[in-house]
Order: C-alpha cells, then sequence, then structure tokens
C-alpha cells in the first residue's frame, strides 16, 4: 500500500526505536537475572568451601593440641605419680583458652586415666595404625557431631619409652560454633546428622523439609549441591556438603544458607529501574524520531510540490535550496539546475522543430524518417502518395 514518506519515516524510526530497547532490554533482564543466579550458587560453594577448610583447620588446632600437650615434661611427671587430681585439673588449665571441650589421657588399651566433664566415646580410642591423627566423630545422647584429635604421650619428652598412652583432644560442634563460622563466611550455618540439624546458627529455628534429590545427590556424589529452602517466611539459597572421617564415610551434612529475599527484592528493583529507563528512553526516542522525521521530510514534501509542478510544465518556478540538510539542498539544487536545463532545451527545441517545420513543408519530396534500426517513424504526406501506402501502415516497419 502507498503511504506517505513521512507516516513510514515517523513509524520506522519509533520501530527502531522500540526494538533497540526490547532487544536490549529483554537479553538484559534475562543476562542480569542468569548472573545473578550465577554468582548466588557461587557465593554459596564459596562459602561451602570456607566452611570445610574451616572443619579441616579446627581438626589441625586440636591435633597440634593435642601434640603440644603430649610432649610437656609435666604430663610425664603427673602420670609417673599416678595422681589423678592432679592430673585432671592440669589437663583443665592447658584447655582453657582453647576450642577443645575436653582433653583426656588413656592408656593404649583405651582405658581412661584421666579426663574433663565431658565422657569420651569409645571410638576415639580405637587403635589407629598412625598416630597423631584428627576426625569427625557422630554423637549420641544428644546426637550432635565432634571433632578429636589423639597423640601419642611417648612421642617426645622424658616419657619416651617409658610410659604409653595417649592425649585426646575432643571438641563438640554446637550452636556457639555454628555462629563463629557464620562470622567467618557470613552465611547461615548447620549441621545435619541424619534429618535432623543437630546444630545450626539460626536464632529462631524451623527445620525446613531438605531437598530429597539434593540430599541424595551428595550422599551418592559426596559433592556440594545448591537447593533452596525456607525458615518461617525467609527464603534462602542452600548449600550442602558431605563431612567425612578418615574411613571415607559421611558423617555429617555441612549446611549453608544464604538469605534470598533481599537479593530479590534488589534484583526486582535493579530491573524495575531498568525497564524504567528503558520506557523512558523509548519515550524520549520516539519523540526525538518525530521531531527528526518532520525536519527531514519537510524540505522532502517541498522538492515533491517543485517536482509536480515541472511534471506539469512549469518550469519556471526557481526550487528553493535552504532545508539544512546537505544532502537534500544538493538533492534540490541537482532539481533545479535539471529545471533549468530542461527550459533551456525546451526553449531550443520549440525553435528548431519550428525551423524543421519550416523546411519540410518548403520540400515537396517525399521523407521518411527512421531510427537506428531501420524502423520508419516519421513519414510526410508526399511519401504516402508516392508510395501508394497509408500512413498506418508505414509507421512501424522497417523501411525495407
Amino acid at each position: 500500500r502507498k503511504a506517505s514518506i513521512s507516516r513510514w519515516l515517523t513509524s520506522g524510526m519509533v520501530l527502531v526505536v522500540a526494538v533497540t530497547v526490547l532487544l536490549g532490554g529483554v537479553p538484559a533482564v534475562g543476562i542480569i537475572s542468569w548472573q545473578l543466579d550465577q554468582q548466588v550458587r557461587l557465593r554459596v560453594l564459596n562459602a561451602q568451601s570456607s566452611t570445610q577448610a574451616l572443619y579441616a583447620a579446627e581438626q589441625g588446632n586440636l591435633l597440634q593440641l593435642a601434640r603440644l600437650v603430649s610432649e610437656r615434661p609435666t604430663l610425664c611427671t603427673l602420670l609417673q605419680s599416678h595422681d589423678v587430681p592432679k592430673l585432671t585439673g592440669y589437663l583443665d588449665v592447658l584447655r582453657q583458652d582453647t576450642s577443645a571441650d575436653t582433653l583426656a589421657v588413656a592408656r593404649a588399651d583405651g582405658q581412661i586415666i584421666a579426663s574433663g566433664s565431658i565422657e569420651l566415646p569409645p571410638e576415639v580410642l580405637l587403635n589407629r595404625s598412625q598416630l597423631p591423627y584428627a576426625d569427625f566423630i557422630a554423637l549420641e545422647n544428644p546426637s550432635g557431631l565432634a571433632i578429636f584429635a589423639v597423640s601419642e604421650v611417648t612421642s617426645a619428652g622424658a616419657c619416651r619409652g617409658s610410659l604409653t598412652g595417649r592425649v585426646v583432644a575432643l571438641h563438640i560442634l554446637d550452636h556457639d560454633f555454628m555462629q563463629e563460622l557464620t562470622r567467618d563466611t557470613g552465611l547461615e550455618q548447620s549441621l545435619i546428622i541424619g534429618e535432623q540439624r543437630v546444630a545450626t546458627s539460626f536464632a529462631n529455628v524451623t527445620n525446613w523439609t531438605l531437598n530429597p534429590d539434593a540430599l541424595s545427590r551428595v550422599l551418592r556424589t559426596r559433592e556440594t549441591c545448591c537447593t533452596t529452602g525456607r525458615n518461617g517466611n525467609e527464603t534462602y539459597y542452600v548449600g550442602l556438603a558431605p563431612l567425612m572421617d578418615k574411613h571415607g564415610r559421611v558423617i555429617a551434612l555441612s549446611e549453608v544458607a544464604l538469605p534470598a529475599d533481599d537479593i530479590r527484592s534488589s534484583v526486582f528493583n535493579t530491573l524495575a529501574l531498568f525497564i524504567g529507563i528503558g520506557i523512558l528512553a523509548a519515550l524520549s526516542g520516539s519523540g526525538l524520531a518525530l521531531v527528526l522525521t518532520r525536519r527531514i521530510t519537510r524540505p522532502l514534501h517541498t522538492l515533491s510540490e517543485a517536482a509536480d509542478r515541472m511534471g506539469a510544465g512549469d518550469l519556471e518556478t526557481p526550487i528553493p535550496v535552504t532545508s539544512g540538510w546537505i544532502a537534500i539542498d544538493r538533492l534540490a539544487s541537482q532539481l533545479d539546475r535539471s529545471r533549468r536545463n530542461l527550459r533551456q532545451i525546451q526553449q531550443i527545441t520549440r525553435q528548431e522543430f519550428r525551423h524543421i517545420v519550416h523546411l519540410l513543408g518548403a520540400t515537396r519530396e517525399g521523407i521518411i524518417s527512421i531510427d537506428e534500426r531501420g524502423i520508419i517513424t516519421w513519414v510526410n504526406s508526399d511519401a504516402c502518395r508516392l508510395l501508394g501506402c497509408d500512413i498506418r501502415d508505414l509507421l512501424g516497419k522497417h523501411y525495407l
């Protein structure tokens, strides 16, 4: 359908602005959402990696504590004196200002010589082929998780070769430890044994249902997995990772949780701002497109009117060359030059036509005009009379 160039140009520029905003905005929104999701997952995974490193560091601290205690000469003296109360008090003094909940000394057969207020599980005193070592252990009554470290008493000092026994340091991973992990990682921390959180940093614990698929994946692959959960009205991005003992068994699951509502609110605010800026840009671009279209089409409309006048035979009216657009002014200048040439050619043609008519009118000979292909284009009456043909039979035929 034919339409005004002004309308088409305006519509086209507005459409270009709208499409540009959409093509730039929609992918940007998708990219922002995807990048945010990736950043959240990466933060959860990094926090879980940091948590695993903190657990390993705690094992190293307990192992270092057990080694230092096992090498102290005073410990050797107290063991030789068989003074259990003094030995117990000495161990309590050494335990202070450390992360250990209890320090104990046991014989090689596992019998406790001296211990703190916390009863040690029998598993920590089992014979191991390599000493010293540190490991995780699951606790019962109440259910929980602890880190313990064992070092041989005769590893150094005056007791070498004279006494045999072990120093055991044990740290229960309780709610306070989870709070420490939260301060170090910036994410909420929990320990899961079975399907229960035995320790957590949440102030108000709501035991949200664990994602069975995520739980199964972590237990099967023994790799960190991300999921989501809700604690009351708050949504969390959750990372689950296995905590394994020296035998490769999954003792518990470490859970880190990142609040999602604030992140989503920030995302929605950002997207709303982005969409608002896009709409404002589209409206501004459309207004600018309308103004530019009018400035462009006004001189084109003037040229169109001038071309119509030339087509009607008006070769006297000059064409203005003052639009302010270089290309349009150049076109107007060429069109005005064509107008002047046509006017000059028209004058010359009229003069030559009058001259030719005068010459042909004075000649009483048969005259035939042919083109470069030999086709008859004009015949005078004398030629028709001499040839005995009607002019309609001659025009458009080859002269032969």
